[in-house]
């Protein structure tokens, strides 16, 4: 697989406002891989984001008593729910539901 070119910050306290925006450009990123049916590109970016989704809980848990921690936890829940719909948009469709659209908030 291609390596993902996704560059993360280093996770701190004080940087949940970079870390916001890299989950914004990281579900642009992946929607647009998707939209492209770009199979390679996809795996290379879900695996990058499911191993940032796994330092984003560890940062959340080491620092879970100091507030801003919070701000950490909620952009890996978008992240990771960015990957859940995408995952139900291109799984096959069954006959009785229809294809959803990605839409990511």
């Amino acid at each position: 697989a291609m390596p993902s070119n996704v560059g993360f910050v280093k996770l701190e306290l004080r940087a949940a406002a970079q870390v916001r925006k890299e989950v914004d450009a990281a579900i642009r990123e992946y929607t647009a891989a998707l939209e492209t049916k770009n199979r390679e590109r996809v795996e290379a970016l879900r695996s990058a984001y499911e191993t940032r989704i796994e330092e984003l809980e560890d940062f959340y848990l080491d620092h879970e008593d100091d507030e801003r921690a919070l701000l950490f936890e909620k952009q890996r829940l978008r992240l990771r729910r960015a990957l859940t719909v995408a995952d139900e948009a291109v799984s096959e469709p069954s006959p009785t539901r229809p294809r959803r659209k990605v839409v990511v908030q």
